[in-house]
């Protein structure tokens, strides 16, 4: 790394731009692909057994599944290079400086969000889409408490290893930080169109949100170069919007009629 600008490119391991590109693109591609698989081979497994084990069981199954693919991708593309997946993404347990950025990122990511849904309102202009899982919820409550642990625990961590340890670190090995975040974020955001309902435009709009919050993501590890504290970030962030779904509907359903 160059010691007199720590946003250089870290260009000790692999500085090829083009190889780079190719390689977070690649690998973002598989690792969904691997997780679309898995999933979807949980889904035969489950219609094979009747269906017995239930909605909850299942979604958590699936989350699973979906975090062991990108997970998975991820720490094989590093073993191809060669490269120790846990120390090339740098984790450790968040001390108190990372702690203030968890806060600070959190509160960020939140902000954005909102400031979105706000300005898309005075529009007029909300996107009639969702994710599926909340949209699960929203017919069945109890699965969005379940959506909090499996966001701290599944969801966070498979997507934040993949896209913020392996992609992004694969990126500064060529690019400045201000060109790798965002490009980072951008893949992030564009596989989530897979995982929302509705129409193009309408995903894609939820796309364009869902980037800012990425960058949020991206910037603060960056600046910690500790997986933990965009993992914490991004789960946060997950519990507090499938959280506001489920106390909606509850305040919904027994309000008088």
């Amino acid at each position: 790394m160059n010691q007199s600008d720590p946003w250089a490119p870290r260009t000790e391991r692999g500085p090829h731009r083009g190889y780079a590109l190719l390689g977070g693109v690649v690998a973002a591609v598989l690792g969904i692909a691997a997780a679309f698989v898995l999933s979807g081979a949980v889904v035969l497994g489950v219609g094979g057994f009747g269906g017995q084990l239930g909605l909850i069981p299942t979604v958590m199954v699936l989350f699973v599944t979906s975090a062991i693919g990108l997970g998975g991708t991820g720490a094989l593309y590093l073993s191809l290079r060669g490269i120790s997946p846990v120390s090339y993404v740098g984790i450790q347990a968040p001390g108190l400086g990372d702690l203030f950025w968890a806060v600070g990122g959190y509160v960020a990511a939140l902000a954005i969000v909102f400031g979105a849904g706000v300005l898309l309102t005075a529009l007029n202009a909300e996107p009639e889409t969702t994710n599926q899982a909340a949209e699960l919820g929203m017919q069945n409550p109890e699965l969005l408490l379940w959506l909090v642990p499996l966001s701290f625990l599944v969801i966070a961590p498979g997507e934040e290893f993949l896209f913020r340890g392996v992609i992004q670190g694969r990126l500064r090995e060529a690019f400045v930080a201000k060109l790798a975040i965002p490009f980072t974020a951008a893949l992030f955001a564009l596989v989530h169109y897979f995982s929302l309902t509705g129409g193009a435009g309408a995903r894609m709009t939820a796309i364009v949100i869902l980037f800012f919050p990425s960058l949020v993501f991206g910037y603060v590890y960056e600046r910690t170069e500790n997986l933990a504290v965009p993992i914490v970030i991004h789960g946060a962030y997950n519990s507090t919007l499938v959280l506001l779904v489920y106390v909606t509907i509850k305040l919904l359903g027994e309000a008088p009629a």
